[in-house]
């Protein structure tokens, strides 16, 4: 069952496919972002560690311009990797119960931090009880708070599908402060180390 404080998240609606988009769309093409030096944001995953990014912002599919998830981020990532909070916050939402692999959009698991200033990241795919932390619970920016898996429409690659929803309910652009510079964002088949 999902387990909810006050943001309704619609994680039915969540379905990525885990490949990369074969168009040749420029995903610079739907900012602008904001700065990275003043972002409140890291990378969702440890210092030191590195991942490619296998699906940007406002990519063909899933992350298409002008939908929801339209500025989020796919991260491929191998199952049980740990997944830290890019900002702090309290969790708002959470599901843990379902098995990597099961191919179901409204079968993901994930978590959902709400960030003071009314916005809320959110962590899908996560594996089966790879929730790091209870609902109502304070996190700083850093903490595990999750560990990645397949579960949802994943696509046949596991991978972290990390996104900012803003008030509006559609993610919103970001950058993270501890990786190289990306000030059109991050880019779809580059690998960013965190600092």
């Amino acid at each position: 069952m999902v387990r909810k404080l006050v943001l309704p998240l619609l994680a039915a609606a969540l379905a990525c496919d885990g490949s990369s988009p074969t168009s040749s769309l420029d995903d610079s093409s739907c900012g602008p972002w904001p700065s990275q030096a003043s972002s409140p944001y890291v990378l969702p995953y440890p210092s030191g560690e590195a991942y490619t990014v296998i699906q940007g912002n406002c990519t063909p599919g899933t992350h298409a311009a002008g939908t929801r998830d339209g500025h989020a981020y796919d991260f491929s990532m191998p199952i049980g990797t740990t997944v830290i909070a890019a900002r702090g916050g309290v969790v708002g939402e959470l599901e843990e119960r379902f098995a990597d692999g099961n191919g179901v959009v409204s079968e993901s698991n994930y978590v959902l931090v709400q960030h003071d200033d009314g916005t809320a990241a959110v962590y899908f795919h996560l594996t089966r009880n790879g929730v790091l932390g209870n609902l109502g619970q304070s996190v700083r920016q850093g903490d595990p708070i999750g560990l990645s898996g397949q579960t949802g429409r994943a696509g046949i690659s596991p991978h972290l599908h990390f996104g900012v929803l803003g008030r509006s309910g559609l993610t919103i652009p970001v950058t993270f402060r501890n990786t190289e510079p990306h000030p059109d964002g991050l880019q779809r088949g580059l690998t960013y180390l965190a600092f």
